[in-house]
């Protein structure tokens, strides 16, 4: 059987959602992908060459770095949580719904690695 293109309920082959609803949730959310991919984008690559420059700068003045890398990890953990664009392939296997849903876990994942990072330069070093 197909399977709802946001909610992945099982359909028949004649359809692509569920229902009217599903329709107008899946249509939302590519329209916000449409726009905002490229925001994230930008944002995410800052973020993760910041979060990679606060790695470099922990050999040499480690309390900065983990700050720099705790910074970093923050804010890219709010744009993952508040934007959550999930890759194509997640979106073709597990379809929008719960996607999104795995994305915004791994956003709480980024979340609580930064404030780790930050609990250590605050405490530890």
């Amino acid at each position: 059987m197909k399977k709802c293109g946001y909610c992945a309920k099982q359909i028949t082959y004649h359809q692509m959602f569920c229902n009217d609803e599903c329709h107008g949730k899946s249509n939302k959310f590519y329209e916000m992908r449409e726009h905002l991919s490229s925001v994230f984008g930008v944002f995410n690559m800052v973020c993760l060459i910041g979060m990679a420059l606060g790695i470099f700068l922990m050999n040499f003045a480690r309390e900065t770095g983990l700050y720099i890398f705790a910074g970093c990890g923050v804010v890219l953990a709010i744009i993952i949580l508040l934007i959550p664009l999930p890759i194509d392939n997640m979106l073709d296997k597990w379809k929008i719904k719960k996607a999104v849903f795995a994305t915004r876990i791994i956003g709480l994942c980024v979340m609580g690695l930064a404030l780790i990072a930050f609990l250590l330069a605050l405490f530890v070093f």
